[in-house]
């Protein structure tokens, strides 16, 4: 019965993430605005459904589509894609952290699709066409991991299987994660978060024990090895200010389970925690450092001004916004 029952969850958490994305896997549409492909090749704007301006959407295009097939490209040709000559007068393409050159779901997917042609599987497809055909199996599977992380978080704290579902539907299937999904990098990022807590706790909890076996202290390497893993992909999915904010949590939360949950602090979980905190940079270091290099030439690298504030202050959610938490269409869609 309960292989049935858990059988029954994994088919629910598979479902819901079908939700916003069965039209790219099951109808195999390119999860892109396609009207805006017009502006790039204006020879194609009879073919294409027309599409209103949304500066946002053209990121999808102008940015994460073009690069993800930059990055294919550059691959494909057998090398890693450190440089390109295609943004003005050359890039450092590697150390923007939102191509995702180095993030392994990436990798692993162009190298499946290689594969794959080698067996007639997409042969006579262009390479935009698959780089956007990536992109759409990318975004459903990071949704499912959301899904799945977020049940097995909240299914960890003795919530029932229906609240845990419901739970997990309104993390993974959330405004933040869907309204964002043109713009992969953030919701790739904020995926990984409930499997890293998972982990995290997990791992506290594995040290619980009075007496340290040889099986718990194996228990306990692995699920510090997992996190190290998590933690890293989580910092080479691409959105560095999800990634920050994902990284206080994750902190904060370990602080909690380490003195309010256990009620005595585990020393030895502790030291697992900070290795694998630690050890998760050294995995991921290989992006890290090029973006660290590259972020104060960039414009986003300017001071702080209390002008800049009261700029952004004033484009804030007014007393009346509130409402749209309710009536999402209050004032028009």
């Amino acid at each position: 019965m309960r292989g049935k029952n858990q059988a029954l969850i994994v088919v629910a958490l598979a479902f819901l993430a079908l939700i916003p994305h069965w039209r790219t896997i099951l109808l195999s549409e390119v999860p892109l605005p396609e009207g805006y492909l017009a502006l790039i090749a204006p020879e194609m704007k009879g073919y294409l459904m027309p599409t209103p301006w949304n500066a946002l959407w053209w990121d999808a295009i102008g940015q994460f589509w073009a690069w993800r097939t930059e990055a294919m490209r550059q691959l494909h040709e057998g090398r890693i894609p450190l440089w390109t000559n295609r943004i003005g007068c050359g890039f450092p393409f590697l150390a923007n952290p939102q191509t995702q050159s180095l993030y392994p779901p990436t990798l692993l997917g162009e190298w499946l699709l290689e594969v794959g042609r080698k067996f007639g599987i997409g042969r006579d497809q262009p390479l935009p066409l698959r780089s956007a055909r990536l992109m759409a199996w990318l975004a459903f599977l990071h949704t499912l991991l959301a899904l799945v992380g977020a049940y097995l978080l909240i299914r960890s704290f003795g919530i029932s299987r229906l609240a845990s579902l419901i739970g997990s539907a309104a993390y993974g299937l959330g405004s933040f994660q869907t309204s964002w999904a043109l713009l992969p990098t953030l919701p790739a990022t904020a995926a990984w978060l409930p499997l890293t807590l998972w982990l995290v706790r997990q791992l506290f909890a594995s040290v619980r024990s009075e007496q340290a076996s040889q099986s718990s202290i194996v228990k306990t390497v692995n699920y510090a090895v997992a996190l190290s893993l998590s933690l890293a992909m989580l910092l080479l999915a691409g959105h560095g200010q999800v990634a920050i904010y994902s990284l206080l949590a994750v902190l904060l939360f370990a602080l909690v389970e380490a003195i309010f949950v256990n009620r005595r602090i585990s020393w030895v979980a502790v030291f697992a925690f900070i290795a694998s905190f630690a050890f998760s940079f050294v995995l991921a270091a290989a992006q890290l450092l090029p973006t660290m290099e590259l972020t104060p030439m960039t414009h986003r690298h300017a001071p702080p001004t209390w002008e800049g504030y009261q700029a952004f202050s004033h484009r804030g959610l007014t007393l009346a916004d509130w409402a749209t938490m309710v009536l999402p269409f209050l004032f028009g869609n």
